[in-house]
């Protein structure tokens, strides 16, 4: 993904972001703001897959960053570790919302799409997953909070070896065992 972004930087965003300011040099421009920041993310979702799906994510993408720049135009900015826990915690939540609506369509059929968004406004009738796979979540959340804290993405190997065999065992039971729960069937009434 390395060499994507910086051919996409390289040979679309740059580009196309000298051409607009050299038609209106405000960089604050709405149009300089949007367009290469847009075109770059169709551009991306249409290697990723010719596809129509693909073609909304690059546009939701590219909306969500255009839109952040465009919030933040004329402001400066606060690197991110210097803001409080709170709005760290939120702007996480935030991409990873954002994220997640604008990668649902690329994954399913349009129909499937509307069918899963729908889903998740009728609270009653969701099926929550598996125990182990939130306890799996919750135990990867945790391990990634100790690699934010210590700044050391290999904390964990400074743990006791007992405590890391434990740890990776557990992560293949509930793995295993999530994979291998079949899901409740509903009672169908037939002939009676």
């Amino acid at each position: 993904h390395s060499s994507l972004s910086c051919w996409l930087r390289y040979y679309i965003f740059s580009p196309l972001s000298r051409f607009f300011l050299r038609r209106v040099a405000n960089p604050q421009n709405p149009v300089n703001m949007v367009v290469p920041v847009l075109v770059t993310l169709w551009v991306s979702g249409l290697w990723h897959n010719l596809s129509l799906p693909m073609l909304i994510w690059g546009t939701l993408m590219g909306l969500y960053l255009a839109g952040g720049r465009i919030l933040r135009a004329g402001k400066k900015a606060a690197p991110p570790d210097g803001w409080p826990w709170w709005r760290q915690l939120r702007g996480m939540w935030t991409v990873t919302l954002f994220f997640t609506l604008a990668i649902v369509p690329s994954r399913m059929t349009l129909a499937n799409t509307g069918t899963f968004f729908a889903g998740l406004a009728d609270w009653k009738a969701a099926e929550w997953p598996a125990f182990g796979l939130v306890l799996l979540l919750l135990v990867s959340l945790a391990i990634d909070f100790c690699q934010y804290v210590s700044r050391n993405e290999v904390v964990f190997l400074a743990w006791p070896k007992p405590v890391r065999i434990l740890l990776a065992a557990g992560v293949v039971i509930t793995v295993f065992l999530s994979t291998r729960a079949k899901p409740a069937t509903r009672f169908v009434y037939e002939r009676f």
